[in-house]
């Protein structure tokens, strides 16, 4: 079976759950005091009331903290729409004021050229095959100067090491078997990204001391005094490359 068609059939089960602790379970497999400090990083990188599209967007809760009077404007897309219902839920009055959500995939975008002030994506273009398609289609809507910035698993040295003296194989790329493709983030997508935007890319290692794959969470809640000490490792980068869960490129149209 295409791994598309594998993924989509997965997280829709998972969006037809219902959640009493929406964030709860974010925080299982994100670090929510990371990603906000990351959020709040990347608008402060745009114009006044920029337009940004979230590919993935999924539940939306990247955004619940931005207010509607800060004039920016986020257009979710997620090829399963049914997560839109959990992004209502979290963002309340912010879903449709702020944030509008879209069913749509990531390597066929539908929005025109120069469409959109920044692009952001968090864990969903690891699972697109066609990496260098997806990222094409997220230059061809940003308009002239416009920001991108995407978040993939990262295969840090310490990771690497831990599953060594575990005997088992770290997942780098490929199916994993009833659930989706994922490639974590290397050089040759880094250079794909520098190739399409012709110019070079910033990288940023993050979730340092959060690594579910070890059930190391506790730092991902919201307001984990531990996520907050998290967030600013990232401004490390000697230090976080090595072992950090996440690693983004940034890039500019």
């Amino acid at each position: 079976m295409d791994p598309a068609c594998t993924e989509r059939r997965f997280r829709t089960e998972l969006a037809r759950k219902t959640w009493t602790d929406p964030l709860g379970e974010i925080a299982k497999n994100h670090s929510i005091p990371v990603m906000d400090r990351e959020c709040r990083r990347f608008l402060h990188e745009l114009p006044p009331k920029a337009t940004i599209l979230d590919i993935g967007g999924s539940w939306g809760w990247h955004w619940r903290n931005v207010e509607a009077a800060s004039g920016f404007r986020v257009i979710l897309v997620d090829f399963v729409p049914e997560n839109f219902r959990h992004a209502q839920k979290i963002l309340g009055p912010l879903f449709r004021r702020s944030v509008a959500a879209l069913g749509g995939d990531a390597r066929n975008l539908p929005f025109g050229e120069n469409s959109f002030d920044a692009v952001w994506s968090v864990q969903t273009l690891q699972h697109v095959q066609d990496f260098s398609r997806a990222c094409r289609e997220a230059w061809r809507v940003l308009k002239p100067g416009g920001k991108f910035i995407n978040y993939s698993l990262h295969a840090p040295v310490l990771l690497k090491i831990l599953y060594r003296i575990r005997g088992k194989k770290l997942h780098r790329e490929g199916e994993v078997p009833d659930r989706f493709y994922l490639r974590r983030a290397d050089q040759e997508q880094k250079s794909i990204v520098e190739q399409i935007f012709q110019k070079s890319v910033r990288e940023r290692f993050t979730e340092c001391l959060f690594h579910p794959d070890l059930r190391v969470t506790r730092s991902g809640k919201e307001g984990s005094w531990l996520g907050v000490l998290d967030a600013s490792l990232a401004d490390f980068p000697c230090f976080s490359s090595l072992i950090a869960r996440q690693r983004s490129f940034f890039a500019v149209k």
